[in-house]
């Protein structure tokens, strides 16, 4: 058995009655900290809690936030205003995004090649998000990822823009219609084919204890014969699997054998 993945259990039905969020909120943020290191400036922001990490690109701060909803929700638009756009001139182009290195290994020879940063300010936009659903805090949720890119860099100019405020608004609608789900396992047992024999008895059992359990074999996962099979490898299908599993089975528990 390779391991066991427990996750929040689930009903079959469920029907949020949670207050609305805010549909906006404001960021502030400080003055950008720029320090000389040898041929490059390095920035930061006190409230970044992240950095944009692109090889080849300038390494800037960035503000990430999580907003949740009840599973169902509709996102209508996600919009972040930069507010108090600030300009400074710096001395020497951004510190550039390290490259990776093995483990184990403390040094790489070239980690900093010659940098081409082109003419365009980056990054091009001042914000990013993603919506997407799933287990936060162990309810299912739909899971708005708002990214405030806080710098943007002019490499010919050798200048920044930095923002001093954020305003977030999120445009959303409760669905008025209950979760339903048109098959529920409690418990999926994902393994290799040639052990379905072997699980077989652990699922009669479960099932004589009135727990919905259902096995499903790897050749099932990456030929999508429940779901669509997605990702680019056996590993990434094994874990969309598992991701349509909570959402269309209401699946609470997963074994891996």
């Amino acid at each position: 058995m390779v391991g066991i993945l427990v996750l929040g259990g689930l009903g079959a039905v469920a029907l949020s009655n949670k207050e609305s969020e805010p549909r906006a909120i404001s960021v502030s943020f400080s003055k950008p900290i720029i320090k000389n290191e040898k041929e490059f400036v390095s920035i930061n922001i006190d409230e970044a809690n992240s950095f944009i990490m692109v090889q080849g690109k300038p390494m800037l701060p960035c503000y990430e936030q999580t907003f949740t909803y009840p599973f169902g929700t509709k996102i209508k638009s996600v919009i972040c205003k930069p507010v108090n756009i600030q300009t400074q001139t710096i001395s020497k182009d951004v510190k550039p995004t390290p490259k990776p290195v093995i483990v184990g290994q403390t040094t790489i020879k070239n980690q900093i090649d010659t940098i081409d940063y082109g003419t365009k300010p980056y990054p091009s936009k001042w914000f990013d998000y993603s919506v997407g659903g799933g287990l936060y805090n162990g309810e299912l949720s739909v899971i708005v990822e708002v990214q405030i890119n806080l710098v943007k860099y002019y490499p010919v100019e050798k200048k920044i823009e930095w923002i001093k405020d954020a305003d977030i608004a999120i445009e959303y609608e409760y669905s008025n219609e209950p979760m339903t789900f048109s098959d529920e396992y409690q418990l999926v047992v994902i393994g290799a084919d040639e052990f379905s024999e072997e699980i077989g008895p652990l699922i009669t059992h479960k099932i004589g204890r009135g727990v919905t359990a259902k096995f499903v074999s790897l050749t099932d996962v990456y030929s999508g014969t429940y779901f669509p099979a997605q990702g680019r490898d056996n590993q990434e299908k094994i874990k969309y699997f598992i991701k349509n599993t909570i959402e269309n089975w209401a699946t609470g528990n997963i074994l891996l054998v």
